[in-house]
């Protein structure tokens, strides 16, 4: 999450804060437990869901993306005309899929706000911090931006890659 997403994740989280001691004001305590009970479930199947989203469509675009520059040397004769289409295609599918991934991550931001003012509001110290910090590995994946950077570098990757068959293409060494 970059800085920017995590300023309007905080004011966003501030909103419903109010937006819960409203209706929280309004409401017997009863039903109100069981209408927060009822966002607190349903934002964090939301943001499971969203999550299962994010791999399902990785595990189609991603494979399809990156299979194109294995399959472009199984043909006879490589010529730029179609190395230009297959990087067309694989550069459209990885962005196809960053772009989707971005905003199911943005669905996800607006999920985690309501389970953490929701967390606040029941008074649960440190709401959100679910990451695990015990090891390096773990520390890698779980830093700040490190998802977000490895998805960017993956689509600069690829288009840096077919920039780099088409350069040995135009002298001569494909």
């Amino acid at each position: 999450m970059t800085d920017e997403n995590r300023h309007d994740v905080q004011k966003e989280i501030k909103r419903l804060e109010k937006e819960i001691r409203r209706v929280f004001e309004k409401m017997d305590e009863s039903n109100f437990n069981a209408w927060l009970r009822c966002i607190y479930e349903q934002k964090y199947k939301m943001l499971s869901e969203d999550t299962n989203r994010i791999w399902m469509i990785g595990r189609i675009f991603l494979p399809l993306s990156l299979s194109l520059f294995a399959s472009l040397f199984l043909l006879d004769e490589i010529t730029l005309e179609v190395i230009i289409v297959f990087c067309l295609i694989s550069t459209f599918l990885i962005y196809f899929w960053f772009v989707i991934s971005e905003n199911l991550r943005a669905f996800q931001n607006k999920a985690w706000s309501w389970i953490i003012a929701i967390e606040k509001h029941v008074g649960i110290k440190d709401p959100g911090e679910s990451k695990v910090y015990d090891n390096d590995v773990n520390k890698f994946f779980t830093s700040k931006n490190r998802i977000q950077t490895i998805r960017r570098l993956l689509v600069w990757g690829v288009i840096i890659g077919w920039l780099i068959i088409i350069r040995l293409n135009y002298i001569g060494k494909i």
